[in-house]
């Protein structure tokens, strides 16, 4: 079952950022690249993992 299909509760989606450390980073820029994949999943559809 499709979690956005799961409706006993209320519906939901679900989207993700995923990025790796780079050599050079601190938590700000970590936190600042995830944040970007997490807006381009939702901006381009929802329900999906973006890597960044």
């Amino acid at each position: 079952m499709l979690i956005q299909e799961h409706k006993v509760i209320t519906p939901i989606t679900m989207s993700f950022g995923i990025v790796q450390y780079e050599k050079g980073d601190d938590a700000k820029t970590i936190f600042k690249r995830a944040d970007l994949a997490l807006y381009r999943a939702k901006d381009t559809g929802r329900n999906k993992v973006v890597i960044g």
